[in-house]
């Protein structure tokens, strides 16, 4: 017998992570639901910026998500050099967060006298390019 229909949110939360594993999507609660829709929209800003900075031939380094990172933890997601300039993109959601090592990265950067900018939007990046 298959189970039809969408399982409250408070048993979910009480069932083994196996149990809810082997469910697929039908097991996630709704915390989890949105943490992978923001994982994958970040990940479609990164692409986007991505594209724009190999359209434009403009020097970065990028910190792909899908791969376990060798820089040091709080790096932002790109590290751009334009027109003489250091700059330091990171990629959030629109609720998204920066770690304690991104804002300690973010000092260092800002101290050593780089720009350092959260952009949570394409139309952000691109108003952001157009100032340097």
């Amino acid at each position: 017998m298959k189970f039809q229909g969408i399982i409250p949110e408070h048993i979910l939360k009480r069932l083994p992570a196996d149990v809810r594993a082997k469910m697929g999507k039908a097991g996630r609660t709704m915390k989890e639901c949105l943490e992978v829709a923001e994982a994958r929209s970040e990940k479609e800003l990164q692409e986007q910026i991505k594209s724009y900075l190999d359209r434009k031939s403009i020097y970065y380094v990028w910190s792909r998500m899908d791969r376990k990172t060798t820089n040091a933890k709080g790096t932002p997601d790109f590290l751009i050099c334009k027109e003489g300039r250091f700059i330091g993109i990171e990629c959030k959601t629109a609720t998204g967060k920066q770690s304690e090592d991104q804002i300690k990265a973010q000092f260092q950067i800002e101290m050593s006298g780089g720009a350092y900018h959260l952009v949570r939007s394409y139309r952000e990046f691109f108003s952001l390019m157009g100032e340097f």
